[in-house]
């Protein structure tokens, strides 16, 4: 379990993170030393997640329009997205956060 759920996270840190440089031209892996089999995070787009308290109000955002339960953070005025995995996750859960979040947050985070 603890090896699929590693390699899921790679899997999906990968595409998240690349999905999101398509659009905005940065990187968005973060190197946190020494990452959690299960666990990764991502740089969210520049404007989004500033603060905690927008970091909240962005979590509850997508949850109310999307119906997709995420983890906002944020540290030093930038914006993160926790990846977590589970043996009930699949690739197509990220496939699927990559085709409909990645451009409405790219769309979210140019708004303001």
């Amino acid at each position: 379990a603890r090896r699929y759920m590693s390699e899921l996270a790679d899997y999906a840190e990968d595409l998240v993170t690349t999905a999101f440089a398509e659009r905005t031209g940065i990187d968005h892996r973060v190197d946190v030393g020494s990452p959690v089999s299960a666990l990764r995070l991502v740089r969210l787009p520049d404007g989004l997640a500033e603060s905690h308290p927008s970091a909240d109000a962005l979590r509850n955002r997508v949850v109310s329009e999307f119906n997709v339960e995420g983890a906002f953070t944020s540290f030093c005025g930038v914006g993160y997205f926790r990846l977590s995995t589970h043996v009930y996750n699949t690739a197509a859960d990220f496939e699927d956060f990559v085709e409909r979040m990645v451009p409405t947050l790219c769309d979210w985070a140019r708004e303001r």
